[in-house]
């Protein structure tokens, strides 16, 4: 074995098969990349939310954003489906110009539903009230679980899909016969 610097053990460790990675793993890794995508694109909401909403009433739109994150990692892993995807529910869109701007509309206007949600209410306190909590995260739940289904339509609407071109005629074929049944 060629040395690059380690002792032999590290080698070896490095050329060892990784561990594939278990359901629970899985959904932190979901949790973490939903959470990036969000915050990176959602920017200008997410400066607009924050010198607009009062400190006092931001534990709802905190709620809301939290669940909104977990409604996306959960649809990112496929887990409302099961094993068989049923033609009701898209996937997660890939990451085409054209989903890249849906994305950035959605993701800025649910922070922004979620910022009105946590300031709706005419008595002070409302954004920490338990009842604004329970509805901003079924909010933030429903928006996000929501997602592939807008995208797809926007994917309709606009000529595309959210699956890439088949490779071959037969694998168009075999496409073909799978929705077919």
């Amino acid at each position: 074995m060629v040395s690059r610097g380690t002792d032999e053990s590290t080698e070896r460790r490095k050329l060892r098969p990784r561990e594939s990675t278990d359901r629970t793993g899985r959904f932190l890794e979901d949790i973490f990349d939903a959470f990036g995508e969000l915050g990176l694109i959602a920017v200008p909401a997410l400066v607009g939310v924050a010198l607009s909403v009062p400190p006092r009433e931001s534990t709802a739109l905190l709620a809301g954003y939290v669940a909104l994150v977990l409604g996306f990692a959960v649809v990112r892993g496929n887990r409302l489906a099961g094993r068989d995807r049923g033609p009701m529910f898209p996937e997660w869109p890939d990451g085409t110009g054209r989903m890249l701007l849906v994305r950035v509309g959605y993701y800025n206007l649910t922070v922004v539903a979620l910022a009105r949600l946590a300031t709706a209410g005419a008595a002070p306190g409302w954004g920490e009230s338990p009842a604004s909590l329970a509805a901003a995260a079924t909010l933030g739940l429903t928006l996000g679980v929501g997602f592939p289904l807008v995208a797809a339509a926007v994917a309709r609407l606009t000529g595309g899909g959210p699956r890439a071109r088949p490779r071959d005629w037969d694998s168009l074929r075999a496409d073909r016969k799978r929705r077919d049944r």
